[in-house]
């Protein structure tokens, strides 16, 4: 709902469309990252092959942030729904996902269809759609948590905007119900370890650099930990 910020009549509606929120949505997830940060973290990033010779990284993974985060919040997001640790989603459940028609969806079909593990596909339904967000209510529910919490997440300390993994968003109007939404908050030291590991994971013949510093080998999952802090 980008529209909030070109024309403040329509704050006047959004806490009436908020209630309806209420009513009907029982948890929510939302992903965070800064791009900038994201794209200066990769540069640094590059593989060494079992021939001795080095390549910058390349791909969707490295150059499209919303991939990136859309692949990892998808992997967690199938896990916790299959095992039945979310609120709402009992287990074994199957969500079937709903983008905005505007989204890359050549790119989202050829990611979801090339997974190469079947229990992994074997998590969710199989729909996969793209609407259009100005008719579609859900989307819009979307656009709207997204957008307060864009909006604070540059302006708070991200301490008081996530605690132990929960978001808080303060809104301007009266909450009568509050729903619970899970945050992935996507630093330096998670971007490093979540890049090294879908990269060791399709191809583990590879070791993975930071500059000029060893960081993630197959042979060597400890210093997966070691990246990620």
């Amino acid at each position: 709902m980008t529209e909030q910020r070109i024309d403040p009549n329509l704050h006047e509606y959004l806490p009436a469309f908020y209630r309806v929120i209420e009513d009907h949505v029982t948890a929510g997830f939302a992903v965070t990252i800064n791009k900038h940060e994201f794209y200066e973290t990769c540069k640094h990033l590059r593989v060494r092959h079992p021939n001795g010779l080095f390549s910058v990284l390349s791909g969707g993974i490295v150059e499209n942030h919303y991939i990136f985060c859309m692949n990892n919040f998808r992997e967690w997001f199938g896990r916790k729904a299959f095992l039945g640790e979310i609120e709402g989603v009992y287990e074994g459940a199957k969500p079937d996902f709903i983008f905005d028609e505007r989204t890359e969806k050549k790119k989202i079909f050829e990611d979801f269809i090339a997974q190469p593990d079947s229990d992994f596909k074997n998590r969710f339904g199989n729909n996969l759609s793209f609407r259009d967000d100005k008719v579609v209510l859900p989307l819009q529910a979307a656009d709207l948590i997204a957008w307060w919490l864009r909006d604070q997440a540059v302006s708070r300390p991200i301490d008081e905007l996530i605690r132990d993994g929960i978001g808080v968003v303060n809104f301007p109007w009266k909450s009568f119900r509050s729903i619970p939404f899970e945050v992935m908050l996507f630093d330096k030291k998670s971007i490093v370890y979540l890049v090294a590991k879908q990269i060791l994971f399709q191809q583990p013949q590879l070791a993975i650099y930071q500059d000029d510093m060893l960081i993630a080998t197959s042979r060597r999952p400890e210093s997966l930990q070691w990246a990620a802090g």
